[in-house]
């Protein structure tokens, strides 16, 4: 869908609509504000994709309601006023300062590209912000549940604050609790204890009886699965399972898995899985005796090879992620697996976790459900999950400038140049 497909719909509909309409902040190329979003445009998270050139754009559909602004929409719409550059300013920098909750490319880019603009600088262009909010009595009672930097939120409709934080503090504590109860039963529940999975296992022929040493992790990871390392012989075999029903990360896993397998891709990067069950209980991977470069970061510094080695690797996973439609969410130095030679040199980098994926732009979670939120937030974290755009480029960027890589290097330079090139939008109602 076009542009001028969407445009056309909402003038049918006689929707009051704004678009914005910027290159420069790319990769959001149209951002629709909208009172309603018409049945005919209805589809998953609101969101169309469309080619331009050989770069994917996209469409994003955002009502005021969703981003906050339902009184300012009800007074522009009362008084039929065009809109002036002050008002487009403002529907940009809430998108950066209501939207994102994390510091991220997109976010960066607005505010970038408003500080050449307005000749400002960073401080300079959150007063252009706070200043047109509070002198238009601009009330932000809801945008998304997500903060607003501590700043501003000091500085704008103080109980619009407090609400959004109030909310957001009981949607989570609903979210805790009811997770950490599910957790606990499942810890209790003899059903779901490590022995009662392993003898499964055994039944399953996915381990062999009598000739293993099971070591199972309960709730070892933030979606709450089970991790199990299984050694028979001089053979260990890494099985993650058991995980409590409303998560969906191991079913994303393996299908996030046979899409790499079956691309023909190069799948040296990737430690793959071996077996899997068909209900999505399990899946079971070659045990990679190596560290996390998180850890491996702890105890040693990499060399310019090293260095060299991880700027290729990260390089060759966007570009095979990109080539296969998914997006990992949650790629960080914790889910890169570093591989050294008996004399601790580093050989190769590997990545792990599917489970917070997204394959052709949808997101193993229900969106609109507080479960799927609370996990996904959960999942990949604050630091990385951004409800409006969730970019893989970024994060590599980040992993290889924190792990000693220079900031304009090649393979900097080509990081940079994938930033944006693979993105879905996360419009949570």
């Amino acid at each position: 869908m076009t542009v001028n497909e969407v445009v056309k719909i909402l003038e049918e509909n006689k929707a009051f609509y704004v678009i914005l309409d910027d290159p420069k902040l790319d990769p959001i190329e149209v951002l629709v504000f909208l009172d309603t979003v018409p049945e005919t445009l209805q589809s998953e998270s609101n969101r169309f994709g469309f080619t331009d050139g050989d770069r994917k754009r996209i469409i994003v559909l955002q009502t005021f309601k969703e981003a906050g602004l339902t009184e300012w929409y009800r007074k522009k719409k009362n008084n039929g006023s065009d809109l002036s550059s002050e008002d487009i300013a403002f529907l940009w920098l809430n998108a950066a300062y209501c939207l994102s909750n994390r510091v991220s490319w997109l976010r960066g880019n607005i505010i970038s590209v408003y500080m050449k603009r307005f000749n400002m600088d960073e401080k300079g262009v959150e007063d252009l912000f706070v200043d047109y909010t509070l002198k238009n009595n601009v009330k932000i009672g809801r945008a998304n549940n997500t903060v607003y930097p501590r700043g501003i939120g000091k500085r704008i409709t103080f109980w619009g604050k407090a609400r959004i934080k109030l909310s957001k503090k009981m949607s989570l504590l609903r979210m805790r609790t009811y997770f950490r109860l599910k957790f606990f039963r499942i810890g209790k529940d003899k059903k779901h204890s490590c022995e009662a999975f392993t003898d499964r296992l055994i039944r399953e022929n996915v381990i062999s009886a009598g000739s293993h040493d099971s070591k199972g992790r309960s709730l070892n990871s933030n979606s709450g699965g089970n991790i199990y390392i299984f050694n028979e012989g001089e053979k260990k075999s890494f099985i993650k399972g058991n995980e409590p029903g409303p998560v969906k990360a191991i079913k994303n896993e393996i299908a996030v898995q046979k899409r790499i397998i079956e691309s023909g891709e190069d799948k040296d990067p990737f430690v793959l899985m071996e077996r899997y069950a068909d209900d999505h209980s399990w899946v079971k991977y070659p045990f990679v005796p190596y560290e996390t470069l998180d850890d491996h970061l702890k105890k040693h510094r990499l060399d310019r090879d090293s260095i060299r080695l991880l700027g290729e690797f990260l390089c060759k996973i966007l570009d095979v992620l990109y080539r296969t439609d998914i997006v990992h969410n949650d790629l960080r130095d914790t889910n890169i697996m570093v591989v050294t030679d008996q004399s601790g040199r580093v050989e190769k980098f590997l990545l792990i976790d599917f489970g917070a994926a997204s394959i052709d732009g949808k997101s193993p979670w229900e969106q609109d459900t507080y479960e799927g939120r609370y996990l996904i937030r959960n999942v990949c974290g604050d630091y990385r999950y951004n409800e409006f755009i969730s970019d893989d480029a970024a994060s590599a960027m980040l992993i290889y400038s924190e792990a000693g890589g220079e900031t304009d290097d090649e393979a900097a330079r080509n990081l940079r140049s994938k930033i944006g090139r693979v993105y879905f939008s996360y419009i949570v109602n």
